[in-house]
């Protein structure tokens, strides 16, 4: 058994109600940011 089981759209449901990933939520998805606004030429 999953310890926190989930409905098989429950990924889809999270994202269309704007709730980011784990990945995205951790210190190397605010360093993918910060890279992404450097390449964007933004500050």
């Amino acid at each position: 058994l999953a310890p926190f089981p989930r409905a098989d759209d429950a990924d889809a449901a999270l994202r269309e109600a704007g709730a980011i990933s784990e990945e995205e939520a951790g210190p190397f998805g605010a360093l993918k940011g910060l890279r992404d606004r450097l390449e964007k030429g933004g500050s």
